[in-house]
């Protein structure tokens, strides 16, 4: 008899590959990497998928009555990350310039 814990097991590789620390406005200032992300979010089986995400986000579970103020503050912030999550995978997507970004200068004021 042969015990179902006693199983061989399939040789796994680890594949190694550098961490991307690409940002979402670096990716959408790319016209080439726009270009690819709008293919792949034009693909209706992509566009289903990401429905089926979104309808189930956090927002649509219902809390009990007796739910506290902060189980509802959790709740809300759960479902804004998880929105924020969606536009910024959407936005992949589409071009837009990087912005210059605002650099402090401690001067007097002018007035």
């Amino acid at each position: 008899m042969r015990w179902p814990w006693k199983r061989r097991w399939a040789r796994l590789e680890v594949i190694r590959r550098e961490v991307n620390r690409l940002t979402v406005a670096e990716w959408r200032a790319d016209r080439q990497w726009v270009a690819s992300a709008a293919a792949v979010l034009h693909n209706p089986q992509v566009q289903q998928m990401l429905d089926a995400v979104a309808n189930s986000a956090p927002g649509f579970e219902v809390l009990p009555l007796s739910a506290s103020a902060q189980e509802r503050v959790v709740q809300q912030a759960r479902q804004e990350g998880y929105t924020m999550a969606l536009a910024n995978f959407a936005a992949l997507g589409h071009e837009q310039a990087l912005r210059e970004p605002v650099e402090a200068v401690f001067e007097e004021a002018k007035g």
